[in-house]
């Protein structure tokens, strides 16, 4: 579960240029009777690789989980983002710029050892799941929503959101 966002103007031309591969990955993969681990693990990895093509344009996805950006800017898809929604769930306009500014403002609440444990984190003294890759996945995906949200702004486009 997670909010999912999209520029649709973007990402739904995107998508379907890309879509073909994902699906072609997916039949390899279903298709495969073997048990090689490893021909399986090969066949996972290309429709994981293909997902993520077609999710590279005009989307954004932020988890209701441990990975969350937004709960380390004390900001709710709920409580914050669904009043500023349309009734087809779109934010544009100046309903788009208020939300940029709330998470290009917020002060980012960056979790210690402890909090990333209780919120369900895997995490170990080093590497990506260490504390300071934690820190340092917040920060991107916090740039990245903004670069995002620039984008639909600087275009005059929509933002779509399931949430």
């Amino acid at each position: 579960m997670g909010a999912d966002l999209y520029i649709r103007r973007l990402y739904a031309p995107h998508e379907a240029q890309a879509r073909p591969a994902f699906d072609a990955a997916v039949r390899d993969r279903n298709a495969y009777t073997g048990s090689d681990p490893a021909e399986k693990q090969r066949l996972q990895a290309a429709v994981a690789a293909a997902h993520e093509a077609i999710c590279a344009v005009g989307y954004f996805r932020d988890s209701y989980n441990s990975t969350s950006v937004l709960a380390t800017l004390n900001l709710s898809w709920w409580r914050d983002v669904i009043p500023m929604l349309n009734r087809q769930g779109n934010l544009s306009g100046e309903a788009l710029r208020r939300f940029r500014d709330m998470v290009a403002t917020a002060s980012q609440d960056l979790p210690d050892a402890a909090r990333l444990k209780e919120r369900g984190a895997q995490v170990d003294d080093q590497g990506e799941n260490s504390v300071a890759g934690w820190h340092a996945y917040y920060q991107k995906e916090r740039q990245d929503l903004l670069a995002f949200l620039d984008l639909a702004i600087a275009h005059r486009y929509s933002v779509h959101c399931s949430l």
